[in-house]
């Protein structure tokens, strides 16, 4: 009986010695810092933030990085550089998990990386058992330098480096009047993404006009960085006949692994537009019979006589023939002219790329929801508006618009699928943004043309 009395006591004494110990456990010791790969950049040019959250015991669960966003910036992150590590600090080692992001500043001066927020579970020293903690990582600032002078900041662009690829859809040779040239010119730039790759502007010619489609934009994710493709789809209508050179093309950037302003450039090319003979024809037809009339050569005397027409009469009939049909031709050819221009004006409009906008967030797909969002954007935006989608989301002050459209970036850079993406509800708010901005385009042509032609009321006069 007294033993069973011992064992009893050695044990109460073993578990309240336990329960001291625990209850006077020193807690984990948490941090987290920021490295970035540069100190300073250029504008444009990716900077590399590295945010480490470390602790002194383990991780029982992986740390939740909430959002941040460098203001002025494109920001992007990287999920395969997600990783746990271990770092030596000292005389000790300790558990760290590094997020990797990409910043694209474009605001000249100084700027800094916000201070993120990070849970983390983590034992206390002696324990096991996870408890949640929340640490933040430090503000860091870093420069963004100006472009070189003499650079224009609208066509700035910065890259490891830079690809042109120029494509027609049929050979430059045997060219004729009325002819159609597609045109594609594909800008590939390593180390940016493609919504800064400036756009190109059609070089002009003499031989007719030029249309401009929406160019298309593609993002490919690397081991080491990121490519962005701009894709410029131009038409060129042939109408002019004769020798015609098409303006070469040049694409300035600047090689951030060197420090040097590069130049791309697209040679020019020298065409050849024949006459379309059906139009060389009539109007060789008319010459010769002007020419017969003015030099009086073999004409026919006062005595010809064909169906009551003598042969003045005849040369006025077919003269008039002959007119009706070249205004004929012409009218043809410049109605054709105009419902192709009509068609392609269509198939840039902003309603239709909406429209493609709302087909593509119906499919579901991310990557063809952000392109299309991407044109619908680019048609859409008027004088004023900032030229970045984030930025105007920003402007606009909608904070579920700008979650969904930060889950849709994440869908398409990142490669999460969120179960529950809210697409329908940017799709609604879009469409309820654009409603609105179209109304007060209405309501200010109207006010202006108010202004143009005022209403003057009628007074009675005496009579």
């Amino acid at each position: 009986m007294k033993r069973i009395g011992s064992i009893i006591f050695i044990n109460m004494v073993l578990f309240a010695a336990g329960t001291l110990s625990l209850a006077n456990a020193a807690p984990a010791n948490i941090w987290a810092s920021v490295q970035f790969s540069k100190s300073e950049v250029m504008a444009g040019e990716p900077l590399m933030a590295t945010i480490t959250v470390y602790t002194s015991t383990w991780f029982t669960t992986p740390p939740q990085f909430n959002e941040i966003q460098v203001p002025e910036a494109i920001m992007v992150e990287y999920p395969q550089r997600t990783g746990s590590t271990m770092k030596k600090i000292g005389n000790k080692s300790y558990p760290a998990i590094e997020k990797k992001y990409v910043v694209y500043p474009f605001r000249v001066g100084r700027n800094s990386l916000p201070s993120l927020t990070i849970v983390v579970e983590s034992p206390d020293e002696g324990d096991y058992r996870g408890k949640r903690r929340v640490v933040a990582s430090p503000e860091r600032a870093f420069s963004v330098l100006a472009p070189p002078e003499g650079t224009e900041g609208e066509t700035w662009l910065t890259a490891s480096s830079l690809t042109a690829r120029n494509e027609w859809d049929k050979s430059l040779e045997q060219l004729s009047q009325g002819d159609v040239l597609q045109r594609r010119i594909t800008i590939r730039a390593e180390g940016s993404l493609a919504a800064l790759i400036p756009p190109l502007d059609p070089p002009a010619g003499d031989f007719g006009k030029t249309y401009s489609r929406q160019a298309s934009l593609e993002n490919i994710q690397s081991q080491t960085g990121f490519t962005g493709t701009r894709t410029e789809n131009w038409t060129y209508l042939m109408e002019a006949a004769g020798d015609f050179t098409i303006p070469a093309i040049t694409v300035r950037w600047f090689n951030y692994r060197t420090d040097q302003q590069m130049t791309t450039e697209i040679p020019g090319y020298e065409i050849n537009v024949a006459e379309n003979q059906e139009q060389a024809f009539l109007l060789t037809m008319q010459d010769s019979l002007q020419a017969l009339l003015e030099a009086g050569l073999d004409i026919p005397g006062e005595h010809f006589q064909w169906m009551g027409l003598n042969w003045w009469q005849l040369t006025i009939v077919i003269l008039t023939i002959l007119g009706l049909g070249v205004f004929i031709y012409r009218w043809l050819r410049r109605y054709s002219s105009k419902r192709r221009t009509k068609k392609l004006e269509a198939l840039d409009s902003e309603e239709t790329l909406y429209r493609k906008f709302v087909d593509a967030g119906r499919e579901g797909d991310p990557r063809k929801v952000m392109a299309a969002l991407f044109q619908w954007y680019d048609r859409f935006r008027k004088p004023g508006d900032p030229p970045g989608l984030k930025d105007w989301m920003l402007r606009v002050g909608d904070d579920r618009l700008s979650g969904s459209y930060q889950q849709l970036e994440r869908m398409v850079f990142v490669g999460e699928n969120p179960r529950e993406w809210q697409g329908n509800e940017m799709m609604h708010r879009i469409g309820e943004i654009r409603k609105r901005k179209v109304k007060t385009s209405s309501q200010v042509h109207i006010r202006r043309l108010t202004e143009l032609n005022p209403v003057v009321p009628l007074t009675g006069t005496d009579k």
